[in-house]
């Protein structure tokens, strides 16, 4: 389906980006919930899963979806923050060609674009 509505897979929770935004703002629990019934996952993610993704991504700096929010598609994503706390980098590859260290590759790799993006 299309982005923008309720039950879809692009709502703000969504995906590797939807993780990133979370851990860049510190959003508590109660909202992760709310984000997460939201969106329409494509495979089964259980919410304890998902907060601990999204804690995960606050501490290394980069958030990963492996085909929960698009089924053959491996995403890392970074939050912004700051000034640009709506807005995140991400990139993504089809699962079978590049999860494991390349998806790490790929966060780090944005995690490095956005230090030179916007230097702090």
């Amino acid at each position: 389906g299309r982005c923008g509505g309720g039950g879809d897979a692009c709502a703000l929770g969504g995906g590797a980006a939807g993780r990133a935004l979370a851990a860049i703002r510190g959003v508590d629990d109660k909202e992760l919930e709310r984000r997460f019934a939201q969106v329409r996952w494509q495979t089964k993610l259980t919410f304890a899963t998902y907060v601990g993704q999204v804690r995960e991504a606050a501490v290394r700096g980069y958030a990963v979806d492996v085909g929960h929010a698009h089924r053959g598609v491996a995403t890392a994503a970074v939050g912004l923050g700051g000034d640009y706390a709506d807005f995140c980098l991400s990139a993504s590859v089809v699962s079978g060609a590049g999860g494991g260290a390349e998806i790490v590759e790929l966060g780090e790799g944005l995690v490095a674009l956005r230090t030179d993006l916007l230097p702090r």
